[in-house]
Formats: structure tokens, sequence, C-alpha cells
């Protein structure tokens, strides 16, 4: 949903291709070679990858146990929420509880090892 580490990415024409296992600096995108290219990740203000296929993934859970979140950034910090609504099995494990842990079936606080 952050990511896909191995590829690249140019905003401005929206391409994406397989990333080298070198990058450089002056790299250009090979589609229109117009501007300096990116790790293929979700920065602040940008849409998720795969939301839909999470929320289907959501509905048809038993469990979901988010584990080292903070659970208050969105969308993230809904899928607990649309979970719990789903009837799914809700368990926080956490070094320590989140603001929402009383939103959750159940913690299990330590480390997520």
């Amino acid at each position: 949903m952050h990511a896909a580490l191995a590829s690249a990415h140019y905003a401005a024409c929206r391409a994406r291709w397989q990333r080298p296992a070198v990058t450089a600096p002056d790299d250009r995108c090979p589609g229109c070679c117009a501007g300096p290219v990116r790790p293929d990740i979700v920065w602040f203000d940008e849409s998720y990858y795969h939301l839909q296929e999470i929320w289907v993934a959501l509905r048809a859970a038993v469990l979901i146990v988010p584990t080292g979140a903070s659970e208050t950034v969105f969308p993230v910090a809904a899928f607990t929420q649309k979970a719990a609504r789903f009837g799914v099995a809700c368990f926080e494990r956490n070094a320590e509880a989140s603001a929402v842990a009383s939103g959750f079936h159940g913690i299990r606080l330590g480390p997520a090892s």
C-alpha cells in the first residue's frame, strides 16, 4: 500500500518501471525523459496503492492484528474500525497501547517479534 520497492516512478507523466539495482540522482524517466525519477513510494498527500483490494480483504478477514502502529494515521487507522464493523476480530500488538486501544477486542503489549 505504501510502495513498490522494485519500481521507480516519475510523477509528471505517471510512468512506473522496474528500478535498476543502482540508481543515480541524474536518472531520467525512460518514458518521457523529462525529469528526475524517484522511488515508487507513496508520499504525503498521494493516493495509496491497492486500497480497493485492501477493503475487500478486510471484509473477508477473520482476524486482523495491527502491529507496531499508532492507529491514528488515515486511511490505515480506519482499517481496524471498518473490520470490527464487519465482525472481524481485531487485536492490537504494540510496545504500548495506542490511543484507540479500547476499540480492539484485545491487546498484546510487547515487542512485535
